[in-house]
């Protein structure tokens, strides 16, 4: 059973103004995040359509068939998220994609809240309807259970000018049943040196020895480098014809730099 009319938004991610707790049917905003009732055919917020673009300024929705949030840069990861996590509920995935560094750097902490939101939902439904697990799209969620993203590159027509194509990341997030991190792992800390293809090479022999991968980011640069090297890495496991997946799960970490404290992201990597 499928409970994404049960998923809660955290009050602390909805606006001054906003909906409060959902209810069964009720739907997040795809651009500011808020909920909205589910008699609603836009939101009250910012006037968004429920399955149309964005006109927030947080994230494009784009395509009937498939929702795809494209980050922009005024786009809030946060609220981000908490969308992304409210997508996984309803389709038992989500899709976002983006162009330069700082959307790179923007889909990872997005990818971290939705992860975060999706763990506390899954631990809630679980305790109030007294069960083992949370199915979602055919995975047994557990409190094991997190979301990880795959990253691929896709490209679309430039507006500004005809002919020309942009390239962009795309990062697609669902739930894996029982995410387990080797004991034995190596960490790969990514610099403004570094080569994505190089990078994506050592993480794959690594991978395939059976150690786990850790890529340490700093700023919106390496960040962009860290999926970049995800994205050629499946292009590599293509070539192979490997049926395996490249997945990244993205977290807040703390490390040190000349004796101070700074904000830093460790992805894990896996081939699941």
């Amino acid at each position: 059973m499928t409970y994404a009319g049960d998923v809660r938004v955290s009050r602390r991610a909805i606006p001054d103004g906003g909906g409060g707790e959902p209810r069964a049917g009720d739907w997040a905003c795809p651009s500011c995040g808020v909920n909205v009732f589910a008699s609603k055919t836009k939101c009250f917020k910012c006037g968004t359509p429920k399955d149309g673009a964005a006109t927030g300024g947080e994230a494009a929705v784009e395509g009937a068939a498939e929702k795809v949030a494209r980050v922009l840069p005024t786009s809030d990861p946060g609220k981000l998220g908490v969308t992304l996590a409210y997508w996984v509920w309803e389709d038992g995935k989500a899709v976002t994609k983006g162009m330069g560094a700082n959307a790179a750097n923007i889909m990872l902490k997005s990818a971290i809240r939705a992860n975060s939101e999706f763990q506390r939902n899954v631990t809630r439904i679980m305790e109030e309807k007294k069960e083992d697990f949370v199915e979602i799209s055919n995975v047994k969620a557990t409190a094991s259970s997190r979301l990880v993203a795959s990253i691929t590159s896709v490209t679309e027509p430039s507006k500004r000018n005809s002919g020309e194509d942009l390239s962009m990341l795309q990062m697609t997030m669902e739930p894996v049943s029982d995410w387990k991190v080797p004991a034995e792992k190596v960490e790969m800390k990514v610099g403004g040196q570094t080569n994505a293809g190089k990078l994506a090479g050592a993480i794959l022999g690594t991978l395939k020895k059976g150690m786990g991968v850790e890529m340490v980011v700093v700023g919106a640069a390496t960040a962009n480098k860290a999926l970049k090297a995800a994205m050629i890495g499946q292009i590599f496991l293509d070539k192979e014809d490997s049926t395996s997946r490249l997945v990244v799960s993205p977290d807040f970490a703390t490390g040190t730099k000349e004796g101070k404290e700074i904000s830093e992201l460790r992805i894990q990597v896996a081939m699941i």
